[in-house]
Parts: structure tokens; C-alpha cells; sequence
């Protein structure tokens, strides 16, 4: 319903933390509450307290911090080509889900560009750390030589490693972090 929520679940009191109801690409420094945002895939929460959430209808990440909005990844929210750079400019292409990694990096399945990248709020910048942007099975030396097929989750496990859900191959990667 274009909102994220939080459910307190030791009183089961469900409360908005941002997005108006209505589907849409924010203008950067909204009121969280009252920004449209366009279906709300998946979202994580930073150390320092930024909720970041993923659009999957504008193909954005957002960044969600003392009320306000601001779109740090795509923010014409156009679908593109992945490419490296700065964040802002970059492109994703129908992103599933994005978690953060342990260096407060956020990382993002671009679903439709066969890659996982990884936003740095720090540079604000956008680099793929898995697949190269092509449809394919090859399982390669390492994650950028490997081919990824709609991927569709990622996780750090307790060990540290990373884990991708590589949903078109059906199959399960498992590497060192990046």
C-alpha cells in the first residue's frame, strides 16, 4: 500500500514510518509520511538510523532519515542498464530486495540487470558486486566473473559469508562478503 511499516511485536501496534498511501517517485526532502512511494519492495534499517527502502515500480532506493526522503539511488526513476558510478545517476532495472552488508553498505538485487550491487553512503556510489549484467548460469572464480539468472535475495549468514537466492537458476550461491 506504498507505505513502510513497523509492527511492535511485543504490543502488536503497527506504526507508518513513511509514504502517503499513493504510488509515485518522491521529490527529495519530502515528509516521509506524506511522499508517495511507488510499491515498497523491501527495506532495512542502518546503524545511524536510516531506513532504506526499495521501489520496486520507480526502480529507486530511497534513504529515510528524521522525517524527511531523499532518493539516493535513481532518482529520475527510469529502469536502465547497471553501471557503476555515481549513485544518483545510476540505474537499476526491476530491484527485489535490498539488505545492508557489515560495512554499512546497502546491498541491492537489480533483479532484471542479473546483478547484486551495493550502495556506499558514504561516496554515494553504486558498484555491482555479483553477476556482470548478463542472463547466464556460469559459475565463475569469483562474484563478478559469476552469471546470475533474476536473483532475488541476498543475505549476510552468521559466518559471514554471502548468501543469493539465484531464483532463475534455482540455486543458492554462497562466497565471501564483498
Amino acid at each position: 500500500n506504498h507505505r513502510v511499516r513497523r509492527i511492535d511485536l511485543a504490543t502488536r501496534v503497527i506504526t507508518t514510518l513513511a509514504g502517503s498511501g499513493e504510488p509515485g517517485l518522491p521529490v527529495d526532502g519530502a515528509t516521509a509520511l506524506e511522499a508517495p512511494l511507488g510499491y515498497v519492495r523491501s527495506a532495512c534499517l542502518a546503524q545511524d538510523g536510516t531506513l532504506y527502502a526499495l521501489l520496486i515500480a520507480n526502480d529507486a532506493l530511497l534513504a529515510i532519515k528524521d522525517g524527511k526522503v531523499c532518493v539516493v539511488v535513481n532518482q529520475d526513476g527510469q529502469p536502465g542498464p547497471a553501471a557503476e558510478g555515481p549513485a544518483a545517476k545510476a540505474r537499476l532495472n526491476f530491484p527485489k530486495y535490498a539488505t545492508l552488508d557489515a560495512k554499512g553498505g546497502v546491498l541491492i538485487l537489480d533483479t532484471e540487470n542479473h546483478c547484486l550491487r551495493r550502495y556506499d553512503p558514504a561516496t554515494r556510489t553504486l558498484r555491482t558486486v555479483a553477476g556482470n549484467g548478463a542472463k547466464g548460469s556460469a559459475v565463475g572464480a569469483d562474484w563478478t566473473t559469476t552469471q546470475l539468472n533474476r536473483p532475488q535475495g541476498a543475505r549476510l549468514g552468521p559466518d559471514g559469508r554471502l548468501y543469493v537466492a539465484d531464483t532463475g537458476n534455482n540455486r543458492i550461491l554462497v562466497g565471501p562478503a564483498p
